[in-house]
């Protein structure tokens, strides 16, 4: 397995890692603005699949930079999100979590920099819950 992580948009860049890929995970944070962008990216996938003929799925869109704090909005986006792409997102959250931010700062991998934070508990539970989304496909 090869992950290509790419930037936030439509470029050419995004694209021929697209035309690469068979699975695509796609990571949103609640906010509006980056549902829009979440849910445009779903149909730029299915546009490949349909009018290039490559065999690509999304694989799950992945909750990111979950507050806590803000579960009144959380849960009024999230219901959108549920509707619009029921199966497709996955259980597992990334909540906010100050050593994600640390880490990256130290160009270190969560499991190195702090791996018994919440951060880095997330994205285990992450990584097992897509391994077994790609066993099921």
């Amino acid at each position: 397995m090869i992950i290509i992580d790419c930037p936030p948009n439509k470029g050419n860049l995004t694209l021929n890692a697209l035309l690469a890929s068979d699975r695509v995970l796609i990571p949103t944070d609640l906010s509006p603005l980056s549902v829009q962008g979440a849910d445009e990216l779903i149909d730029t996938v299915l546009t490949v699949r349909e009018r290039l003929g490559h065999d690509i799925d999304v694989l799950g869109v992945v909750l990111t930079r979950v507050d806590g704090r803000t579960v009144t909005i959380n849960d009024e986006v999230r219901q959108t999100i549920d509707e619009a792409w029921g199966d497709l997102v996955l259980e597992q959250h990334i909540g906010i979590n100050t050593r994600l931010a640390q880490a990256q700062l130290e160009g270190e991998p969560i499991f190195q920099h702090a791996p018994k934070s919440r951060g880095a508990r997330h994205y285990r539970k992450l990584a097992t819950e897509v391994l077994g989304r790609l066993d099921r496909s």
